[in-house]
């Protein structure tokens, strides 16, 4: 259903949708409740979301979760959009570096 509505640029509804899926299979309790569903479908639903939340121009939320997983490309896009480019330059910047930097040693 909500990826129908995505496709009707109905972004708020598929957003909660999807974060309504997500969150009742990402709670332990209910694990065995209702159909199994596997880790790309799951990603597949994060990755909806996400693509929701971009067309709604939701950057503090967006930046909020990428800071809790960690995703420091999701989060340099943020800022970028949402022009707090202090926090750019003082935080991000340096990790991606970083980063970058330990890749190219492998």
């Amino acid at each position: 259903a909500a990826m129908a509505l995505m496709q009707h640029g109905l972004w708020p509804q598929a957003q909660e949708i999807f974060y309504k899926a997500i969150q009742k299979k990402s709670n332990p309790a209910a694990a065995g409740v209702g159909p199994q569903v596997g880790r790309e479908e799951m990603c597949l639903w994060e990755e909806r979301w996400l693509e929701a939340t971009r067309q709604m121009n939701q950057w503090d939320v967006l930046s909020e979760f990428a800071k809790g997983v960690d995703h420091i490309s999701l989060q340099v896009e943020c800022l970028w959009r949402s022009g707090e480019w202090a926090a750019l330059k003082e935080t991000i910047l340096p990790r991606a570096q970083l980063q970058m930097e330990e890749s190219e040693r492998l």
